[in-house]
């Protein structure tokens, strides 16, 4: 796993006293393989506000436990990439459709460290120190 697993628990501990009725789905998609990244979508207004404010809200109360001091700059993005956690989980417990649609990027992807970064962080627990 990439995070360090206190993060999620603040984040999962927000979620528990802000609004537990996300708790189960959320564990259900942190269990998952499945998951959208990158904060990339387009909403109606009135879902992006509603989705916003929630994780926003839910993202504040998850930052008061997180100790950032001594983290890497890869770590210290911390908030950008645990709130990519939280999409899925708000689709599904609101009932919001959804389309998937290709993502390209224009950017090299050095495929041979992103693969050798993402099979030792899973086997030997060594976390990501930088974005391939």
């Amino acid at each position: 796993d990439t995070f360090d697993p206190l993060h999620i628990e603040c984040l999962r501990m927000a979620l528990e006293m802000l609004y537990p009725e996300y708790v189960d789905v959320f564990n259900k998609h942190m269990a998952s393989s499945k998951i959208h990244l990158y904060n990339m979508f387009i909403m109606r207004r009135d879902i992006y506000d509603a989705y916003l404010s929630w994780m926003f809200e839910v993202l504040r109360a998850a930052e008061a436990g997180i100790e950032f001091d001594g983290l890497t700059p890869f770590e210290a993005r911390v908030m950008g990439r645990i709130s990519e956690r939280l999409l899925d989980t708000w689709l599904e417990v609101n009932g919001v459709q959804y389309v998937e649609c290709p993502l390209v990027s224009m950017e090299k992807v050095r495929w041979d460290k992103k693969i050798v970064g993402a099979l030792t962080a899973k086997f030997a627990g060594k976390k990501y120190t930088e974005s391939f």
